[in-house]
């Protein structure tokens, strides 16, 4: 619903013409008068008060957006940006009987010959390029919104740490990130191989996974400091820093990994593999 009646605007050498026809006297270019909405230029760019007819939010948006939402739509409501989806619902609603037009079988049928036709199957996420796409773009959206899956040690590893939650590189969430290194931290918890555990896949397809995921971020420049503890044990803060301060040394000698072993008290890089004293334990 338009709030404004009345709104305040500028006299310039575009509106002149238009303004004296309505019968609004000239003064002079800049001069400020007021008119009613209605008798605004279609394409004015003057912002005006609506109020959203679904949830009451009062918000603005230019004369001219506001005429095309109108003229536009099959719906005579006003919407903020929150209420888009109920709009559109009312909208098919309207054309089609129902909130959701692929709910109708010749619909779906005609989207489903379109997506063949164009992609040569019959669901996007089949083409690998499309798929590879909405992942990518799935995984930055959960990273910018902070709603990608965490764990608490992992949430709170990262606030100690001051590193980067769930940092998207491409198909790939990083549970730690330091960017500016090319550091990152992967937390094997309780949690890691659950997809195993629930029998999604196979202990081989999620190792192999797990190895392809690691060389893809070797070969762009990330280097690991893997956790591991599968009874959810942390060190207390000072020896985490220790633990980090140890693997950034290994790290810029070249090294492309290492593995903190919390639950047998050893540390791995390449040939190496020794004893490590994590101290005193806790549950997070």
């Amino acid at each position: 619903m338009l709030l404004d009646k009345v709104v305040k605007i500028k006299w310039n050498q575009k509106n002149i013409k238009h303004f004296e026809s309505k019968g609004y006297t000239f003064t002079k270019f800049g001069d400020k008068f007021i008119v009613y909405v209605d008798e605004l230029m279609r394409n004015s760019k003057i912002r005006v008060n609506v109020k959203c007819d679904y949830c009451g939010k009062i918000f603005e948006k230019t004369y001219l957006k506001y005429m095309n939402g109108k003229n536009n739509s099959v719906v005579n409501t006003d919407c903020c940006i929150d209420c888009v989806s109920l709009k559109r619902k009312d909208v098919f609603l309207l054309l089609y009987g129902e909130d959701n037009p692929q709910k109708i079988k010749h619909i779906r049928d005609k989207t489903k010959q379109t997506i063949i036709n164009k992609y040569g199957v019959d669901n996007l996420m089949y083409n690998k390029d499309i798929a590879n796409k909405v992942t990518i773009k799935c995984r930055k959206t959960l990273y910018e919104n902070g709603n990608a899956p965490k764990s608490k040690q992992q949430e709170y590893l990262c606030n100690l740490l001051n590193g980067e939650l769930n940092y998207p590189v491409d198909r790939c969430s990083l549970d730690i990130a330091f960017i500016k290194d090319k550091i990152y931290i992967e937390y094997d918890g309780s949690g890691h191989n659950l997809s195993v555990k629930y029998k999604n896949i196979t202990l081989e397809e999620f190792n192999i996974s797990q190895l392809k995921r690691y060389k893809f971020l070797k070969s762009n420049g990330w280097r690991l400091i893997r956790i591991k503890t599968i009874k959810d044990y942390l060190p207390l803060d000072s020896k985490i820093i220790e633990m980090i301060d140890y693997a950034n040394c290994v790290l810029n000698n070249n090294y492309s990994w290492i593995e903190f072993n919390i639950d047998n008290n050893n540390v791995n890089y390449k040939n190496y593999s020794n004893y490590y004293n994590y101290d005193i334990l806790r549950k997070i």
